[in-house]
């Protein structure tokens, strides 16, 4: 028998709906249960007035014991075009402990000199366990994903007979997606979080939650 811990895994933020007007929609921690062993990512869906095709275009990320600091950059202050853009931080491997990420974001000096300007700001916190799923999303049945996060394609390996698999976006859409001899291809997606739904033989249904980057 294996036994497993439950971790605390809090999000602080301005709410997990989408908005109309510029600020933080959703921010979320993968995996979300962490252990020592895991690459830490935290996952930010933002809207902001700008420039939506450039986006990103530049991040700091400072750590100072347990808390973390995570400065994405924008460009366009002060457009009128309401942008959406899902990136993915990553903080690397962690020691056990109780983290704080503070998400200050910015929009300034890449795109104008030396003017720079906090355009939202959010908290999350999470804590690193000892003992994680993992990306192992059925315990009794050995379901592992890999790689996720991803750019291209996630390989299923499964010790049961997979007997249906489907792939939602966040609002619960089915996603078509191409699968062949186990693997999901994803290239065609744009970049954001969506929910894998895997059915056994046994009647089983497994989910998790897949993040989807594009490459920069």
């Amino acid at each position: 028998m294996r036994n497993s811990i439950v971790l605390l895994f809090i999000i602080s933020c301005a709410g997990n709906q989408l908005t109309f007007g510029q600020g933080v929609n959703n921010i979320t921690i993968q995996p979300s249960n962490p252990t020592a062993t895991d690459t830490v990512f935290v996952i930010s869906d933002f809207s902001y007035y700008g420039n939506c095709a450039v986006g990103l275009v530049n991040e700091d990320i400072i750590q100072s014991g347990t808390v973390i600091n995570i400065n994405p950059e924008y460009c366009g202050f002060g457009g009128s075009t309401l942008c959406n853009s899902i990136d993915t931080f990553s903080l690397g491997v962690l020691p056990i402990g109780n983290y704080i990420v503070n998400i200050e974001y910015h929009q300034g000096t890449s795109c104008a000199g030396s003017f720079d300007t906090i355009i939202a700001n959010t908290d999350t916190t999470f804590e690193i366990g000892t003992l994680s799923t993992g990306s192992i999303i059925s315990l009794e049945n050995e379901i592992s994903i890999y790689p996720n996060p991803t750019s291209d394609f996630i390989t299923l390996q499964s010790a049961e007979y997979i007997e249906v698999i489907k792939l939602f976006d966040m609002t619960g859409k089915e996603i078509k997606v191409s699968i062949y001899d186990g693997r999901i291809g994803l290239l065609s997606l744009c970049s954001g979080v969506y929910v894998l739904s895997i059915q056994l033989k046994s009647g089983e249904v497994v989910t998790n939650k897949i993040i989807k980057n594009n490459a920069r």
